[in-house]
């Protein structure tokens, strides 16, 4: 897999990396990185419903 940036520009896509295995998170945070995706971090499902909920722009949240 290329270490080139598959995303440019100003609108990154964000992924949420939820995982309690800290040297996975960081290692696949890193590639993800370098792929040019912002990335945020959750070491469980709690905390990344957390983040979720405050990094999610409301005009992308699914309607209940």
């Amino acid at each position: 897999m290329s270490e080139e940036a598959l995303f440019e520009g100003d609108e990154q896509p964000h992924l949420l990396l939820v995982d309690d295995d800290p040297t996975f998170t960081r290692v696949m945070a890193r590639a993800m990185s370098r792929r040019g995706l912002r990335v945020s971090i959750a070491g469980s499902a709690d905390d990344g419903l957390t983040l979720a909920s405050f990094e999610m722009p409301l005009s992308s949240r699914p309607r209940t």
